[in-house]
């Protein structure tokens, strides 16, 4: 949980820490999606290696208008959404998008029920404000809720043929994650020898399996136009709970269960400035802020010899970061145009974890970190016809 991914994702401008939540109810009723390739050494700075997706949510119009549908599948799937425009006032209007996703597991679980099944419910909800041409005030508020039995491992017989080819990411080779998953079938085919390990779509789960995880977020956008630049304040605040129980094993033995019950809060503030008129030369410059903290309590239970060794753990995480970035495009023909750009970032780290095994061993640890460089990205862009765009990046 304290991990950062490679790709930067954001909702209507907001960096997301984590897409567990807000990330089903993003892609219904959007304005438009932008996919960056990476890596982005400015605008998006912040986890941005592989590049950055950024999904904008369709606003509320002064038009009145709606939208839904109803979709029905197999595994008894239901799926309803839509959305409502409604106008208030000269200047003031709201949107409202829902969807509710259900669908019975497809993994067939011999003695239990079920996995692979869905029950999410996304809910939307704008308000737009414009009291005059050179205000424009969005505030808007996002629920989302996932539960049901949860995804699904299945216990296979490994069959790879790279068996010494480096796992990507990690430590060890292919050859050692097989070596563990034919201990965990060994032992499973002494105790059940009759039991098959070749179906992809069918488990003998017997332990508890589940998955409640909502998620709450907020953020408030305002841009003043002062003719020819703009300024934008982005606030936002994300507040989270999730809980998973899990049979690791997918066995009807008792050979690995794990329950996690996290709570996560994440607050950002972005201000930019940036030119909006029609020359040549375009430019944008702000700042950025984030304060992400993630508690989570586990409970880890192993049974790999006679002797069960179960490990209760209390998790706390918080991560800050600060950034300022500039970036300009110089268009030096109709067809070709420079750009240049510059960031600086800090991240500031800590967790603490302390831990207890059911024998009676304490774990207990600290750790922290604070990191900070600058970076920039310098690009060129040339349209060879209506159709066509090359273009060169260095970050």
């Amino acid at each position: 949980f304290a991990a950062d991914p490679g790709v930067a994702f954001h909702i209507d401008g907001v960096y997301q820490t984590r897409t567990s939540g807000p990330a089903g109810a993003a892609f219904f009723d959007v304005e438009r999606v932008e996919v960056l390739r990476g890596p982005q050494g400015t605008l998006y700075g912040r986890n941005s290696t592989g590049g950055a997706i950024n999904v904008i949510s369709a606003r509320p119009s002064d038009e009145f208008g709606g939208y839904g549908e109803v979709l029905f599948g197999s595994y008894e799937r239901t799926r309803f959404r839509g959305y409502l425009n409604l106008p208030l006032a000269e200047g003031v209007a709201t949107r409202l998008t829902a969807e509710y996703d259900r669908a019975e597991g497809y993994v067939d679980n011999l003695i239990g029920k079920d996995l692979a099944d869905r029950d999410n419910l996304h809910l939307r909800g704008q308000i737009r404000f414009q009291p005059g041409p050179a205000h424009d005030v969005v505030l808007r508020g996002v629920y989302g809720q996932r539960k049901g039995v949860g995804p699904s491992l299945v216990l296979i017989e490994p069959t790879d043929n790279r068996a010494g080819s480096p796992i990507i990411g990690g430590g060890g080779t292919v050859a050692a994650v097989q070596n563990s998953s034919r201990a965990l079938i060994n032992r499973y085919r002494l105790a059940l020898p009759n039991v098959s390990l070749t179906d992809p779509y069918q488990v003998r789960s017997n332990s508890p399996t589940s998955i409640d995880t909502k998620t709450y977020l907020a953020n408030l956008e305002y841009t003043l136009d002062l003719g020819g630049v703009a300024v934008k304040v982005l606030g936002a605040y994300q507040d989270g709970d999730e809980f998973t129980e899990d049979d690791s094993d997918r066995t009807e033995l008792f050979i690995a269960t794990r329950t996690i019950d996290r709570r996560y809060t994440q607050k950002s503030l972005e201000l930019n400035v940036s030119s909006t008129g029609s020359g040549p030369f375009q430019w944008i410059v702000g700042a950025f802020y984030l304060d992400d903290s993630v508690d989570q309590f586990l409970v880890s239970a192993n049974n790999p010899s006679p002797t069960a060794i179960t490990l209760i753990r209390d998790d706390t995480f918080e991560g800050k970061s600060y950034a300022a970035f500039g970036q300009g495009t110089l268009r030096v023909t109709d067809s070709l145009s420079l750009t240049a750009g510059a960031r600086y970032t800090r991240d500031e780290k800590s967790g603490d974890q302390f831990g207890r095994d059911f024998n009676g061993s304490t774990r207990t640890g600290s750790e922290s970190g604070t990191w900070e460089e600058p970076t920039y990205r310098l690009g060129a862009e040339l349209q060879v016809s209506p159709d066509n765009l090359l273009f060169a990046s260095f970050s």
